[in-house]
């Protein structure tokens, strides 16, 4: 059995997954390993808090993918320190084997792609996918009934649009925390009247986007969500899955496809 590190250094925080399968066996039979009892992908903004303990004692491959370079520097004089017999491996956008029809292909983000490349692996052939990946960014990307990545929208999430509120005003507050379930509407006050704007905001762009994309696809497609899966739920209409590791996954195939290719 072979393993690997996938990590997504996003915007605030980085996660991570650990993954194990056997040459040969098909991409499906990639298998997550949980990090720890209760938390199989690791989120965090403290790199000291990763469980260093869950992986595995020899050498060990790390795949990345990156839209923070500030935070993959930290990161990587992190891991120099922390496992300085382990490899870094940055993926590229050629390497996430995802076929493009978009202008500017060499400027897609690669966390788009890796989850482009985990709807190539679930869907079946001539289904289209619809992605929604939410994040400190919101996207919402289609993969035609061919397999070709055709774009899609890119949004501010709850935090970055509740932070630009703050920001382009003299008065308005900044939500000390995110709401984690649909906040009270209306707003009792001005927090939560920020909180429920920003929330049902990107609530009601997600549903709009998704449902205006499911409108244009030859057929039904498959709806998968990454991200937080309290958005899951005004998607059920279209028979969406909430996949975890929607981004590591993609970052997981390539990665492995690469190993392969190299050892």
């Amino acid at each position: 059995m072979r393993r690997l590190v996938a990590i997504d250094i996003g915007n605030t925080r980085y996660h991570a997954a650990l993954y194990e399968w056997q040459d040969a066996a098909p991409d499906d039979t990639l298998q997550l390993l949980p990090l720890n009892p209760r938390q199989p992908i690791w989120h965090g903004q403290d790199l000291d808090e990763f469980p260093l303990g869950a992986l595995p004692a020899e050498p060990t491959w790390w795949f990345t993918v990156s839209v923070h370079r500030l935070r993959e520097e930290k990161w990587h004089e992190w891991l120099t320190r922390a496992r300085p017999a382990d490899s870094v491996h940055r993926l590229t956008g050629q390497q996430m084997q995802v076929p493009l029809a978009v202008e500017h292909p060499e400027r897609v983000g690669l966390d788009r792609l890796a989850a482009a490349r985990t709807a190539l692996e679930r869907r079946t052939d001539g289904q289209p996918v619809i992605l929604v990946d939410i994040g400190t960014a919101v996207t919402v990307d289609y993969v035609d009934e061919a397999g070709v990545f055709r774009g899609g929208a890119i949004f501010p999430g709850v935090r970055a649009a509740a932070d630009a509120l703050h920001w382009a005003t003299d008065a308005l507050p900044r939500l000390q925390t995110l709401p984690a379930e649909p906040p009270a509407l209306p707003g009792p006050h001005t927090q939560g009247a920020i909180s429920a704007g920003v929330y049902y905001g990107v609530r009601g762009a997600v549903v709009e986007l998704v449902g205006q994309l499911v409108a244009r696809a030859p057929a039904r497609p498959l709806v998968l969500v990454g991200g937080d899966c309290g958005f899951v739920e005004p998607l059920a209409r279209w028979h969406a899955e909430w996949v975890p590791d929607l981004v590591l996954r993609g970052v997981a195939l390539a990665g492995r496809r690469w190993l392969e290719e190299h050892f």
